[in-house]
């Protein structure tokens, strides 16, 4: 009995001795890792000193850190530039703690990833134990981004060619910076071709700049003189550039960057022709002697081109070549036209666009000439016995020069004699025309046309000829409506031109209109006292179409009423009028959230909801901001009603901010035969793109915990902010930003009950807009500890050591009990 006791004693202290000791198992998981902190993550290049590395690590609350180890790889270092550095840790949230090193990366160490091996010494605060725990981290060392120069000569909004022993000549260096950051103190050190020097006789050119912020250029234009000592040929410029990046840390970097010297004159061009007239076809020779070697693309002169031999064309010096152009002579006066060439020359793989400028003889045989001719306004006949009445003719001048000192002197027919013999016209501008008053006096003369004859003398010549005009017969009075649609449910008005074709005053001229569907709701002068003979009048009615009236023509009567010598007179008009739907069309674009320096595609959708077709649709679409627009003008022949036609349209935003792009749309149309015209304005919204995803996920048991790693990968050209990875509602851990192109691992670890599993990994971040998006990644395992392990080889073999002396000291108990039986 007393033997049972004592067995049943040991094993009660076995039970709980033994998970005792087990429970020392850590629970700790290393996260994310970097330069700088997790609020402000740099990139560490060759060459950095004493910068800052951080390591997230996260535990349970019951262990705290109490030293951080880190085991580095020859190619990075401590500060103290050893292969072990000692970190400093700080709690960032509960059970989350950040751990930091100063390291340092050798000028010769190569880009790359680099693993250490990062022990952490924990204290458990419940028992006070130590527990060790150890884990591989990867140290990422980024290639250093150095400037790059391009040299162009002239200036880099004006480049030009140049040419062997031209003398001084603007060199620009392009120095461009495209990294994420400014750098500072840019020093650059250019060595010329042969025969280039600098204005002081060096062979070389030295410039600075004090800053270059980052994704930009800035150039550098520096004048050298391209002596007589050079020659034509391509030619490799060695460069050196320094730099200090915003951390101060400083480098330089040399290459090579090639140019071309050009002869002094490529070719001599002369010109030889017929007998060419102003306005007309005509045709002559280019003969050109060349004194390079190269390829002719083009020479097209300035002039419309009817036919040409001209063909692409190889050049050697000494070499000769002959070209037929017909071309259509501009409007101009005798004598010798420039006609500007335009040629492009590929000269030693560099596209060379040049000009020069040929005479070219011609003849124009134009005059000035009397081209129309009607009495007093255009409203206004003439008649037989009139008397004084104003002849008003139409003087052209054909020629591209302006006519001055015009002298017109008019020959009338029989029964018409001219009040002056003569009249002065000031000028005559280029290819226009001028109206020019003359007063005659009209006598027996019959109704019909009449033939004048004329003779014109201006400065540089003289000119004559003959032109017509009609002596009418009395006509009574007439009416002249003028019409527009009327649309529906909106307003219009009627205008009418009541024209006194006789030869005396009509009085009590009035209008009256009859409608029937269409309103009229006011009217205008409505009733006119006189209209002298020649002259007219206006009436105005203005029209309302109700909002239920169907469109199409509704004929009204005018009735047009006068008294003539007291006799009372009335003429009756039919006069259509036109109701139409609002024909306006609805022209939209989706989505109008586009991102910057991406191919975006949006949708042009233009619809037409009137009852009828609209034809000749044209489409502009244009912006002020840098926008790139695939197909900036659309044109559909018909749009049928209640019907939509939609166009894919390809937008690339060229500024790299968030920002708005205003967008016009200038649309116009043909409806019922009428020309329409609206404009719209659409706000398109730039912004950045970020495109999130997660690669390298996987899981596994360390230490009693299920670990889920991966790595988070932004494609886009925006950083993902505040990014935080959960695993379903498990656990979650803050990774921060995460910037395009920079991989950025992750760990979160947590504990289940054994069993299989479905993890939803997701990842959660706020866009370039500030919307939260998520990735997710799935993963799939079975959860068992009947093989876990603890880290700390301290605590493994002395739990597993007093386990099995207890279970030997038990075994022995029992045997000595039952053979004392």
């Amino acid at each position: 009995m007393k033997n049972a006791k004592l067995l049943l004693l040991l094993v009660v202290i076995l039970i709980g001795v033994i998970p005792l000791f087990f429970s020392q198992q850590s629970q700790a998981a290393v996260g994310a890792a970097g330069w700088g902190t997790p609020s402000n993550p740099i990139n560490a290049h060759p060459g950095y000193k004493d910068v800052p590395f951080f390591v997230i690590v996260s535990a349970p609350i019951t262990l705290q850190p109490q030293q951080a180890v880190l085991d580095l790889p020859g190619e990075v270092l401590s500060s103290q530039c050893t292969t072990v550095a000692y970190g400093s840790s700080s709690q960032s949230s509960l059970g989350s703690y950040v751990l930091t090193f100063d390291l340092s990366v050798p000028s010769s160490t190569s880009p790359g990833y680099y693993q250490g091996y990062l022990t952490v010494y924990y204290v458990n605060l419940t028992s006070g134990k130590t527990v060790v725990e150890s884990s591989p981290v990867t140290i990422p060392v980024k290639p250093v981004i150095y400037p790059t120069l391009q040299a162009v000569w002239g200036t880099s909004s004006s480049p030009t060619f140049p040419r062997a022993g031209e003398g001084v000549t603007p060199l620009t260096l392009v120095v461009e910076n495209p990294s994420e950051h400014p750098i500072l103190d840019v020093k650059v050190n250019v060595t010329l071709p042969k025969g280039v020097f600098s204005l002081t006789g060096e062979k070389y050119v030295c410039e600075e700049a004090s800053a270059i912020p980052a994704g930009e250029t800035i150039p550098i234009t520096v004048p050298v003189n391209v002596s007589a000592l050079s020659s034509p040929g391509v030619y490799t410029m060695s460069y050196s550039i320094s730099f200090t990046n915003y951390l101060e840390f400083q480098y330089s970097h040399q290459g090579e960057v090639n140019t071309s010297i050009y002869s002094l004159s490529p070719f001599n061009v002369t010109l030889e022709q017929g007998k060419a007239y102003a306005g007309s076809l005509t045709h002559f020779f280019v003969k050109l002697n060349s004194s390079t070697t190269g390829v002719l693309l083009s020479m097209i002169p300035d002039l419309k081109v009817v036919y040409t031999n001209f063909t692409e064309t190889p050049l050697s010096p000494g070499e000769e070549r002959t070209f037929c152009y017909e071309v259509v002579t501009p409007e101009t006066v005798t004598g010798t036209y420039p006609v500007l060439f335009r040629a492009t020359l590929d000269d030693m793989g560099e596209i060379e666009n040049l000009t020069f400028l040929k005479p070219l003889n011609i003849v124009n045989n134009q005059t000035p000439s009397v081209v129309d001719s009607f009495w007093g306004g255009n409203q206004s006949l003439a008649f037989p016995e009139e008397g004084a009445a104003l002849l008003t003719l139409v003087v052209e001048n054909p020629l591209p020069i302006p006519l001055e000192n015009v002298n017109l002197t008019l020959i009338p027919p029989h029964g018409i004699s001219p009040v002056y013999p003569y009249v002065d016209i000031p000028e005559v501008g280029n290819f226009s025309v001028r109206e020019v008053s003359y007063p005659v006096q009209i006598g027996n003369v019959s109704a019909g046309p009449v033939t004048f004859r004329y003779v014109m003398s201006y400065e540089g010549g003289e000119a004559n000829g003959t032109f017509t005009a009609v002596i009418s017969q009395i006509s009574p009075v007439f009416a002249e409506p003028m019409t527009k649609p009327i649309p529906v449910g909106g307003y219009s008005n009627l205008t009418v031109y009541v024209v006194n074709n006789g030869s005396i005053p009509v009085q009590d001229v009035g209008a009256i209109l009859e409608v029937e569907g269409v309103q009229e709701i006011a009217y205008f002068n409505q009733t006119t006292p006189s209209i002298s003979p020649h002259s007219n009048s206006s009436f105005v009615f203005y029209l309302y179409a109700p909002p239920n009236l169907n469109t199409g023509v509704y004929p009204s009567l005018l009735k047009v009423f006068f008294s003539e010598y007291s006799r009372t007179l009335n003429e009756t008009y039919v006069v259509p009028l036109v109701v139409v739907q609002d024909p306006s069309i609805s022209v939209s674009l989706s989505p109008t959230t586009v991102f910057y320096s991406s191919n975006n595609t949006v949708l042009l959708s233009l619809t037409n909801p009137l009852p009828s077709p609209v034809y000749d649709v044209h489409v502009s679409l244009s912006s002020q901001s840098p926008l790139y627009i695939s197909s900036p003008s659309v044109t559909v022949a018909e749009i049928p009603p209640n019907t939509t036609s939609s166009f894919v349209e390809y937008v690339i935003p060229e500024v790299p901010s968030t920002s708005t792009i205003p967008l016009e749309m200038d649309t116009s149309y043909v409806y019922h035969g009428l020309p329409y015209n609206q404009v719209s304005l659409v706000e398109l919204f730039s912004t950045g793109n970020v495109s999130l995803s997660m690669t390298g996920v996987s899981s596994s048991v360390v230490n009693g915990s299920v670990v889920i790693s991966g790595t988070l990968v932004d494609e886009g050209n925006y950083p993902a902010k505040g990014v935080v990875v959960s695993v379903g509602n498990y656990t979650s851990v803050y990774i921060g930003d995460v910037s395009p192109d920079t991989p950025t691992p992750f760990s979160v670890s947590f504990t289940v009950p054994p069993g299989f599993y479905h993890f939803n990994v997701t990842a959660t971040y706020l866009n370039s807009v500030m919307q939260e998006k998520n990735v997710s990644y799935s993963i799939s395992m079975g959860v068992s500890y009947n093989t876990s392990t603890a880290d700390s080889k301290h605590v493994d073999f002395l739990g597993i050591g007093i386990a099995a002396v207890i279970v030997v000291v038990v075994f022995l108990i029992i045997y000595l009990s039952v053979r004392r039986k």
